[in-house]
C-alpha cells in the first residue's frame, strides 16, 4: 500500500494543480507481493487510466528498484443492474445530433449561400424536392446536414440525420436481431431524413436494396431527403444505377471549402463556446503547418481534447508543441511530405517546385503531388498554387502516379508512405 502513496505523492508534483483531482477517483482495494486492486470511479476513469496513469506508475516502480507489480482496475458493483436498451432505444440514441452542429455554429462561405437557402425552402415546402450536396473533406457537408435536421425539427418535423455507415450498421444489426420492422418504422416515420457520406454506399448491395425501398417509401410520401458525398452521382462506382439516378432526381449542388480567414474564424468562435484562451501564435503555427480543411480541423480537435484532458483553460505555443509533441509528428503536412520525397530521391524542396523538366525531378514532383492529394485531401485549385502549376498538369501528374502499374513507382510510394 505504501508503494501506491508514493506514487500519487509523485504523481501529485507532476500534475498541476487543476489536473490533480483526477488522481482521486481511484481507490486502493487491497495489495499483495505483486498486485495491486484498484477501484476506478467509472469505466471512463479505468480508461483514463489505462492511457495516462499505467505507463507512470510501470516507470514509477521500475525507477524505484521494485519488482514488477500488476494493476487490477475493477468497477464499483451497482446494485440494480442496468436494463438492456431496446434496438429502437439503440436507433434513436445513434441518430441524436451533435449539440455543437447548429446553423450558431456554421460559417457560411459566401459560395455557399445559394445552396443553404434551396436545401431550407426544400425543406419548408409542400411538395419537397430532394437535395443533394457533393464536395472535398472538411469543406463543412456534415455539419450543414446536422444543421438542416436541427432547422426541420424546429419546424416541428422528425427529421433524421444518419451516416451511411451507421445506417449499414442498424440494417445489419436489425437482421441478426429479426427487428427488420423495428428498422423499417423508425426510418419510413421520418419526416425528414438527411443521409451523409453517400459514397459508402459503394459494394454494400443488400444495403443498397434495403436503402432503394426506403427512397421509394419516402419519395412517394413527399418526404424531404437530403443527402452528400464527396463526389456526384454521376462519379459513383459500383452503386446500382437505379438508386444513382434517383439521388439526382431532385437538386445536385456543390459545396465550396472555407477559405483560410474563414476557417480561422470558424476556430475563433469554437474558442470562444468552449470558454478557453489560445495564444494568437498557436493559431499561426497550426494554419502555418496544416494545408487542408480537414487537417486544420483535426489539430484543433486534438487540441482541444488534451486541454480538456489536462484541465487547461489557456495555452500558449510552447505549451502546444508539446502537448501535440506526437500529433505534429505523425499528421503529414505540405513540408513534411516534400522534405521525405526530396530526400529519397537525393534533391533538394527547391528542385520539387522548380520548373525543370528533368526525368528525376518531374517523377518526384509527380509523385509529391500524388502524395499530398492523398494525404492532405487537398483540392487541385490549391495544389496548383503550393506547386505553381497549372490545374490541368496537377490533375494529370497525380492520375500518372495514381493509375501507375510501375513496381519501382509503387515501391517508392510504400516507402514513402510508411515515413510519413
Amino acid at each position: 500500500m505504501q508503494i501506491w502513496k508514493a506514487f500519487i505523492k509523485h504523481q501529485n508534483k507532476k500534475f498541476n494543480q487543476d489536473n490533480r483531482h483526477w488522481l482521486l477517483n481511484f481507490t486502493l482495494k487491497g495489495f499483495d507481493a505483486r498486485n495491486l486492486y484498484l477501484e476506478a470511479k467509472s469505466p471512463f476513469h479505468a480508461l483514463w487510466f489505462e492511457e495516462h496513469l499505467k505507463s507512470r506508475f510501470d516507470t514509477f516502480i521500475r525507477e524505484n528498484s521494485h519488482r514488477p507489480i500488476k494493476v487490477h482496475l475493477e468497477l464499483p458493483n451497482t446494485q440494480e443492474e442496468q436494463k438492456p436498451r431496446t434496438f429502437l432505444q439503440r436507433l434513436k440514441e445513434d441518430t441524436i445530433l451533435h449539440p455543437r452542429m447548429t446553423f450558431e455554429h456554421y460559417i457560411q462561405s459566401p459560395e455557399n449561400h445559394f445552396a443553404i437557402d434551396v436545401a431550407k425552402q426544400a425543406i419548408q415546402a409542400k411538395d419537397p424536392c430532394l437535395i443533394f450536396f457533393s464536395g472535398i473533406r472538411g469543406c463543412g457537408k456534415s455539419h450543414l446536414l446536422q444543421s438542416l435536421t436541427y432547422f426541420a425539427k424546429s419546424l416541428s418535423l422528425n427529421a433524421i440525420y444518419v451516416t451511411v455507415q451507421t445506417f449499414t450498421n442498424h440494417f445489419v444489426t436489425a437482421i441478426r436481431l429479426n427487428q427488420m420492422g423495428t428498422f423499417r418504422n423508425f426510418y419510413r416515420n421520418a419526416e425528414c431524413l438527411a443521409i451523409d457520406d453517400c459514397e459508402v454506399f459503394e459494394n454494400k448491395n443488400t444495403t443498397q436494396e434495403e436503402f432503394f425501398h426506403l427512397f421509394n417509401h419516402l419519395h412517394l410520401n413527399k418526404i424531404p431527403m437530403l443527402f452528400s458525398s464527396l463526389n456526384h452521382p454521376n462519379h459513383f462506382q459500383n452503386i446500382e444505377p437505379r438508386i444513382t439516378s434517383r439521388l439526382q432526381w431532385g437538386v445536385c449542388l456543390k459545396l465550396y471549402p472555407l477559405k483560410p480567414h474563414e476557417i480561422k474564424l470558424m476556430m475563433q468562435k469554437r474558442i470562444e463556446a468552449l470558454n478557453v484562451h489560445i495564444d494568437e501564435a498557436v493559431l499561426d503555427h497550426i494554419f502555418k503547418t496544416q494545408h487542408s480543411n480537414t487537417a486544420i480541423q483535426k489539430t484543433f480537435d486534438a487540441l482541444f481534447f488534451r486541454m480538456h484532458l489536462n484541465q487547461l483553460k489557456s495555452i500558449d505555443l510552447p505549451q502546444v508543441l508539446e502537448l501535440l509533441e506526437d500529433y505534429f509528428q505523425k499528421a503529414p503536412t505540405f513540408d513534411g511530405i516534400l522534405h521525405h520525397v526530396a530526400k529519397h530521391f537525393a534533391i533538394t524542396k527547391k528542385d520539387i517546385l522548380s520548373k525543370s523538366k528533368l526525368k528525376k525531378y518531374a517523377r518526384a514532383r509527380k509523385i509529391s503531388m500524388f502524395l499530398c492529394r492523398k494525404n492532405l485531401h487537398l483540392p487541385y485549385t490549391q495544389l496548383s498554387k503550393l506547386f505553381q502549376k497549372d490545374h490541368s498538369t496537377v490533375i494529370t501528374s497525380v492520375k500518372i502516379i495514381e493509375q501507375s502499374k510501375d513496381t519501382e513507382i509503387q515501391k517508392t510510394l510504400d516507402v514513402l508512405e510508411a515515413a510519413l
